[in-house]
C-alpha cells in the first residue's frame, strides 16, 4: 500500500526546525512494518509518502 499526503505550504513560510519526533516516529513504525517513509518539499508543498506492504513485516 501507498500513501501520499500533500499540505500547502506558503511561499513566505518559514522553516521551523526540531519540536518533536513526529516524522521520525511515522519513519520508524514503517521501517518496522517493512515499509518506508518519504519526506520533502518542492513547489510550495510539503509531502510525507508512505508505502508499507500489504500483510505488514515478514521476518
Amino acid at each position: 500500500m501507498e500513501m501520499t499526503v500533500l499540505n500547502g505550504v506558503p511561499a513566505d513560510a518559514v522553516r521551523r526546525h526540531g519540536g518533536g519526533h513526529g516524522l521520525i516516529g511515522m519513519r520508524e513504525r514503517a521501517t518496522l512494518m517493512g515499509g518506508s517513509l518519504d519526506v520533502d518539499r518542492a513547489e510550495n508543498a510539503f509531502r510525507v509518502r508512505a508505502r508499507i506492504p500489504c500483510g505488514g513485516h515478514r521476518p
